[in-house]
């Protein structure tokens, strides 16, 4: 049985093309060799609503949904509040958190910004992912749907806070919670040459392969790639 993981990546910048999104193709590329098939990958504004209407489509099919962005300091940060209102739970000030903040402004010589006290604010009943490399923590959220377990993971959009984020605690986490019924996939790859994609299809098509395995192709001239 498949364990699906979408991506939902936050933010008007990645919509009007002001950044590219390189978070959704890593975390693909970590999560696809621990077992997990990737699924669902969906961009939304900076709007609860939206947020939430997102989810709600990701979460009928994933198991796990990790959402990158929308955890800054701004009035536009708004992921810690669509999440905690979609699970229903409120938010909650860590005083954990909001005294590490502090911290980390003092020893810059930096007064601290009241802004920044909503990066204390965590959904209720939620498990911490601490940031060592920014100011926003993430955290996950264990929930059931259609009889089964489902898992909400919101890491900050900064490319290198999640990269960092997802080595330490959120891997070993996702290990500990899905592992049971994780099963690493076996790759094999092919590069063909001299053969048109529709009639390499038409050959693949003959072959006598498991229900559980599937095909790829990448046409990138003057081969096919088939994994």
């Amino acid at each position: 049985m498949k364990t699906n993981a979408a991506v939902l990546s936050i933010g008007n910048e990645i919509l009007d093309g002001r950044i590219l999104d390189t978070n959704s193709q890593f975390l693909f590329e970590q999560l696809n060799p621990i077992g997990f098939h990737p699924s669902l990958n969906v961009t939304c504004t900076d709007e609860i609503s939206e947020i939430q209407r997102a989810l709600d489509y990701l979460l009928e099919s994933a198991h796990l949904v990790i959402v990158t962005g929308g955890l800054g300091p701004t009035e536009d940060d708004v992921t810690r509040d669509a999440i905690a209102e979609y699970v229903g739970e409120s938010l909650e000030l860590n005083e954990q958190i909001l005294k590490k903040l502090q911290e980390r402004f003092a020893a810059r010589g930096i007064a601290f910004p009241e802004t920044n006290r909503k990066q204390a604010l965590l959904p209720k009943n939620s498990f911490i992912v601490p940031n060592e490399h920014g100011t926003a923590p993430g955290f996950y959220v264990p929930l059931m749907r259609g009889g089964e377990q489902r898992l909400i993971v919101s890491l900050p959009g900064v490319p290198g806070e999640l990269k960092a984020m997802f080595f330490g605690p959120v891997k070993k986490a996702l290990l500990d919670l899905f592992g049971s019924r994780l099963q690493e996939p076996e790759f094999y790859a092919f590069r063909i040459f001299g053969i048109p994609e529709s009639q390499l299809s038409q050959v693949i098509q003959k072959l006598d392969l498991s229900e559980r395995s599937y095909i790829s192709y990448r046409a990138s001239f003057p081969h096919i790639e088939i994994k």
